[in-house]
């Protein structure tokens, strides 16, 4: 048997800090190898019970890959010790042969089917942490010649499970805070309103998508070398400056009722005026652990119009092609008579289409055609 030093485990510990902030599934694949050749396991690892899919997904380990799919999409439903894993909190611990016998183990399907071609016979299963409806879990297993822990590797178990639980549970914790990050900025790039997040000196933190355009054509609103927000005329720099200064420092940018605001943008361009609303965030008692505050700016292009595509009207009022094409050129703004010319129709079927638009949509006018079509929600593809 080999000897386990203290510097070791020392060793796995700080790796198990420092994965905690900056892991992935295979960092955490080279701990758990490095722990199960401590103990001499055989295959096992690092596992996460989702408690609303009420599923067992396996995260890093040593387990047979091809045996792996097995086990998610069969093996895992039909364990007798299923039930009993997936209610354990976090600090208990599964021992198989603690569980039940050899002999009535022996004749289960996954000891038959599965298990054995890994070799396993002795299982056990450590309850980590429970962050969000997510459990993660530590497995380690055995062969039938030995299918007992020593007492050494027992101590070393009891060691290192206390530093996994904390570890593995601020790694849940920040992964999905990140995860939850990257659908929020999905999210915002999907909105058809620019959106822009701004410190108190002026610089931009974050732009969505739809503000990046608007940004980058430079017609109105531009960011300078330093990464500044700045207007195309140097009063209206200075007056949307104001505005944001006025969210930070309430008593000395103006009054209450004068913070952000609505602002008009003149564009250098001669198109009609960027219309941009500062709006300050809601104070938060976990403002304190922010890096710096920040204000949202909306920024409206009214050259920009939003329109459901051809496709949506199709599907949502049951229109032709032919009807669908009408509409949107109506919705644009063109008359009856400017809407026939583009897809050369006469003014009669002109008429007829857009009776029948009426009907389908349960509008009487074009001016309720035009409000409903301009704002039925819709995504596009960034």
């Amino acid at each position: 048997m080999q000897t386990i030093s203290d510097g070791k485990i020392f060793h796995i510990i700080g790796e198990i800090y420092d994965n905690a902030k900056n892991g992935s599934p295979q960092s955490w694949l080279r701990i758990y190898k490095a722990i199960s050749a401590m103990l001499s396991s055989g295959p096992g690892g690092i596992s996460l019970y989702m408690t609303d899919a009420d599923t067992f997904r396996i995260l890093a380990g040593t387990l047979d890959p091809a045996l792996v799919k097995q086990y998610d999409e069969h093996y895992q439903h039909v364990s007798p010790f299923r039930d009993i894993v997936a209610k354990m909190r976090p600090g208990q611990y599964f021992s198989r042969s603690q569980t039940m016998d050899d002999d009535v183990f022996e004749t289960t399907e996954i000891y038959r089917d599965y298990f054995r071609k890994q070799d396993i016979y002795e299982y056990e299963y450590h309850t980590l942490c429970d962050v969000n409806n997510l459990t993660g879990g530590l497995s380690f297993s055995r062969p039938p010649n030995r299918k007992q822990f020593s007492k050494q590797e027992r101590l070393v178990i009891k060691h290192l499970i206390p530093h996994l639980q904390r570890g593995f549970q601020f790694y849940l914790v920040l992964n999905q805070a990140n995860g939850l990050n990257v659908r929020m900025i999905e999210t915002l790039n999907h909105i058809k309103q620019g959106v822009i997040l701004i410190n108190q000196k002026g610089k931009i933190v974050f732009s969505n998508a739809a503000a990046e355009v608007v940004l980058r054509t430079g017609d109105g609103i531009e960011v300078d070398r330093r990464g500044l927000l700045r207007a195309n005329y140097p009063q209206e720099t200075a007056e949307l400056l104001r505005r944001v200064f006025s969210v930070f420092n309430p008593i000395m940018g103006g009054s209450g009722a004068e913070l952000g605001g609505l602002l008009q943008i003149e564009r250098s361009s001669g198109l009609r005026s960027l219309q941009l609303q500062i709006v300050p965030f809601a104070e938060n008692e976990l403002d304190i652990f922010a890096e710096e505050p920040m204000a949202m700016i909306l920024v409206t292009d009214p050259e920009q119009r939003s329109c459901a595509s051809e496709e949506t009207l199709i599907n949502i009022f049951r229109l032709t092609q032919a009807e669908a094409r009408f509409a949107l050129l109506i919705a644009k703004g063109l008359s009856l008579k400017e809407a026939a010319v583009p897809l050369q129709i006469s003014e009669n079927t002109a008429r007829t289409h857009l009776k029948r638009i009426f009907s389908k949509t349960d509008t009487s006018r074009q001016s309720e055609l035009v409000a409903l079509i301009m704002n039925i929600p819709h995504v596009e593809n960034l």
